[in-house]
Parts: structure tokens; C-alpha cells; sequence
């Protein structure tokens, strides 16, 4: 009998310690989500009444019959918690129950966070000209940082959120922007949009006039052509070579005319004045038409064109000029070749036979001497080196 007593308490010892080691379970995470692992050894006087799991976040699963071999748990936060899983056997014959528990740690990683980037901008040059301003306006969603690499189609770059450029020749260029996000678990995001941007060339007027001769009246009219670049049409002038006032006009298309009192050959130049309305300032563009006016039959009492005596020349810094005799000289004026007034000198006192005249600093070329008196006009060619 003591033979049976002991080989039955040795038995339940043994079933025991085997109950207690199939408590241990094994588990697994898939980014929140734990699952636990776990089963028995089945033996004829053991049933399984329960397994209670306590996840350590304050929930708890109790598993009845039929009892499964595996539990789901999703965590709402990382961190690591301590599972806790207890299991419920007795012994067929004997109401009291065997509780046996297992502890282990499970650790839970925050879930990488992805970011999405929609890169956009705008661009103006309020400030009229070549030099540009561009703004990032887009969106960058999850993002704990931004980086910018702006390309403005010509070689130039930049790193700045909201850059400054100046283009320095005209043209189109394609404008792009690549922005780079990091979300809070250091995953990227990339993507680009790029604008075009056109630079104009500067405003260029061409004027161009027409004329007819009678006698010494000529008729002129002129016309402008459409200018490159972003131009507005200010005003017209006539230069008309002779020494007189130059006359503006309102409208590139319009007719004139002009009394030359002297014969001679006249450089007439039409000058159009606009405004870049893309640079913000001001050009103007001319053309210019030497006319050759032969004059009428002015009469014995009419001032004459006879010429003028001029030593050395070619000149350099002084030019003397052999004055008329009998005749008061009353002035003196130099020409470029483009018959615009230079140099003029009043002669009204000057009673010398001749007159030294100190030439201005110009370009070297061919200039015109004109003399007035009371009996006459004067002229001479001058090359002044």
C-alpha cells in the first residue's frame, strides 16, 4: 500500500512540474500587433479549464473551453510590456485546480511614419527687370523638415525656401524646385515641379521717315515699327542738321515740314523715346538720312555760300581761320557729321583778319565749319585728327 502511495505522489509531482512548464509561451510582433504562441502536453488525468493572458497595457484575455492555442493582442503605443500568461489544469478526481504562470517581456517599435511631399511655387519680378523672386507654396505632409534645391535653368542654384535670381541674358528657361521631406521616424520623401520663366530682350524701337524736296522746303513723314521686348511709345524728334530747334512729336506716324534757309547737304536724324516696360527705364533709337538741299534763285541781296579758308588741316588742338574782309563776321559754329552743333563762337566783336579757334575734345573724323556774316555764309571742310 505505501509502494502505490508513493508512486502516486511521485507521479503528481512529476505531472506538476510538467503543468508548470507548459505555461511558457513564445511570441511574435508585426508592427503593433503581438501573438503569443503557446500549447500542452495532453495527459488523461489533466484537463484545461482556462488560460487567463494579462498583455501589461491594462487589457486582459480570458480563453475558456475549448481553449486555443494562440492570442492576438494590438498595442496602441510603443514601449515594452510585461505578458503575463496563466494557465488553468485539474486533476481528474481532485477539484483543485493547478495554476501555473509564464512572464516575459514584449517589445513594441513605433511603426515607421512615411511623409508625402507636393512641392509648388510661385515667381514674380514686381520689381521690374531680370531679377526674379520665387516662393515655395507647397506641401509637405508628416514632414518634421524640409530641404529645397532650386535649378533656375541658366547654371544658377540655390538651397533657400524663398531664393532671389537675376538672369543676365534673355530667353525661356525652365524653372525647377525639388523639395525633400524627413518624417519623425527619418523616412523621406522626394519630389520636383518646375515653372518656365521668360526673360525679355530690352526694348528696341525702329524708326524709319521718308522725304520730298521742293526747293528749299522739305516735306518729311515717318513711321515706327514695332520694337523687341515690352516697349511704350513716348515721343518722336527731329534733328534737321541745320542748327535749328528740334522738334518733338506726339505720334510715331506723323507729317512736317522744313524751311532750310541756306543751301547744303543736311544730316536729318528721327529719334523715337519709349520705355522698357519690363527693365523699368528708358532707351531711345534713331535714324539718320543725309539730304542735299541745292536751293533757288535767292536774288543779288541774298546771303550767298562761298567758301572758307582754314589752316592747318588736318588739326589737332588749334584751327585758325581766315576771316572775309569788308564783311562783319557775326558766328561761328562747328558741325559733326551727323550736321548736330558741336562748338559755336560769337563773332559779333572779333575785327581781326583772322580767328583762333581751340577745338573741342571729339572723336577723330570729318567735321563742318559754317560762318555767318552780314554779306554771307561760309563753309569748310575740316579734318581734325
Amino acid at each position: 500500500m505505501k509502494k502505490w502511495l508513493y508512486i502516486l505522489t511521485f507521479l503528481f509531482f512529476c505531472f506538476n512540474v510538467v503543468s508548470k512548464a507548459q505555461c511558457a509561451y513564445t511570441h511574435t510582433e508585426a508592427g503593433n500587433t503581438t501573438t503569443l504562441n503557446y500549447s500542452w502536453v495532453l495527459i488523461g488525468i489533466y484537463s484545461l479549464d482556462s488560460v487567463r493572458i494579462d498583455f501589461g497595457d491594462g487589457n486582459n484575455l480570458l480563453q475558456v473551453l475549448p481553449v486555443p492555442t494562440t492570442a492576438q493582442h494590438t498595442y496602441t503605443n510603443p514601449g515594452t510590456y510585461n505578458v503575463c500568461l496563466t494557465r488553468y489544469l485539474s486533476i481528474v478526481g481532485n477539484p483543485t485546480p493547478i495554476v501555473c504562470t509564464f512572464c516575459d517581456s514584449v517589445t513594441i517599435t513605433p511603426l515607421p511614419t512615411p511623409c508625402w511631399s507636393f512641392p509648388d511655387f510661385t515667381m514674380n519680378n514686381s520689381s521690374t527687370g531680370p531679377l526674379f523672386s520665387f516662393t515655395s507654396t507647397g506641401i509637405c505632409y508628416s514632414c518634421v523638415s524640409q530641404t529645397y534645391l532650386w535649378d533656375f535653368g541658366d547654371g544658377g542654384t540655390s538651397n533657400l525656401p524663398n531664393p532671389t535670381h537675376t538672369y543676365t541674358q534673355p530667353g525661356q528657361y525652365n524653372v525647377c524646385l525639388i523639395v525633400t521631406g524627413t518624417s519623425v521616424s527619418n523616412n523621406t520623401c522626394t519630389d520636383t515641379i518646375c515653372h518656365t520663366v521668360v526673360i525679355q530682350p530690352p526694348c528696341y524701337w525702329h524708326p524709319s521717315f521718308a522725304y520730298s524736296i521742293n526747293g528749299q522746303t522739305v516735306d518729311f513723314s515717318s513711321w515706327i515699327s514695332s520694337g523687341i521686348g515690352y516697349c511704350s511709345f513716348n515721343s518722336c524728334s527731329w534733328n534737321f542738321g541745320d542748327g535749328s530747334n528740334i522738334v518733338t512729336t506726339s505720334s510715331p506716324n506723323s507729317t512736317l515740314s522744313h524751311f532750310y534757309p541756306f543751301p547744303g547737304t543736311y544730316t536729318v536724324c528721327l529719334t523715337v523715346h519709349g520705355d522698357d516696360l519690363f527693365y523699368g527705364n528708358t532707351f531711345s533709337n534713331d535714324t539718320c538720312i543725309a539730304i542735299t538741299i541745292l536751293g533757288a534763285n535767292l536774288g543779288l541781296n541774298q546771303p550767298t555760300k562761298q567758301a572758307l579758308s582754314v589752316y592747318p588741316n588736318p588739326a589737332h588742338d588749334w584751327l585758325y581761320i581766315q576771316l572775309p574782309t569788308n564783311e562783319n563776321t557775326q558766328v561761328l559754329r562747328v558741325f559733326d557729321m551727323y550736321g548736330r552743333v558741336i562748338q559755336e563762337v560769337s563773332l559779333n566783336q572779333h575785327h581781326a583778319e583772322t580767328y583762333s579757334l581751340k577745338l573741342p575734345s571729339v572723336s577723330a573724323g570729318i567735321y563742318t565749319l559754317k560762318l555767318e556774316t552780314d554779306r554771307g555764309i561760309y563753309y569748310a571742310k575740316v579734318h581734325i585728327e
